[in-house]
């Protein structure tokens, strides 16, 4: 049983590194990226999640979009087709793929892929994205692994974030 989606992720993973030896870069998908990426990489990530009903041990069920982005430098030969079948071959990992964790993740369904952007088009890269729809069940505690947090931050009415402190004192 997981509570959370990192013992998911961490599955996903490492099935996929073990499935697809010759792909070097298998992480999360940020918002925002490193400056040099190992390629032929794999970016996961979840587009969308909607509750489900939850099951009799009382666990949530999060009905997911996830996607994953195959990048491949344009340096290798032929790299617009060789992205394909490197879409082709992730799609197929995926297909009835439970990432070992039967008892809290149903079989994938939906599955597609198309081209894609990376990073606005990043350059020197070619781009698939494979998108598919999972079932999840989860508990409702988070608990980071590590509770180092660096205060609140405010967006929306400036241009730029800011951290609490750094607005000034208001006298009333």
């Amino acid at each position: 049983m997981i509570t959370t989606f990192t013992a998911l992720h961490d599955e996903m993973e490492n099935s996929l590194r073990a499935a697809m030896p010759p792909v070097r870069t298998v992480d999360a998908l940020r918002s925002v990226a490193s400056d040099k990426v190992q390629t032929p990489a794999i970016f996961l990530g979840v587009d969308e999640m909607t509750v489900g009903k939850k099951d009799t041990s009382g666990r949530v069920a999060m009905n997911c979009i996830f996607n994953a982005y195959c990048l491949l430098s344009t340096k290798t030969p032929r790299a617009e087709v060789e992205v394909r079948n490197m879409a082709a071959s992730l799609v197929a990992n995926i297909t009835g793929n439970r990432w070992n964790l039967p008892d809290a993740v149903m079989i994938p369904k939906g599955i597609s892929a198309t081209p894609g952007v990376f990073e606005n088009d990043e350059a020197g890269t070619e781009c698939w994205v494979v998108q598919w729809e999972q079932t999840v069940y989860l508990g409702s505690e988070w608990k980071p692994e590590d509770e180092v947090f660096d205060g609140f931050y405010l967006a929306g009415c400036h241009d730029e974030l800011h951290k609490l402190p750094d607005f000034p004192e208001v006298e009333a």
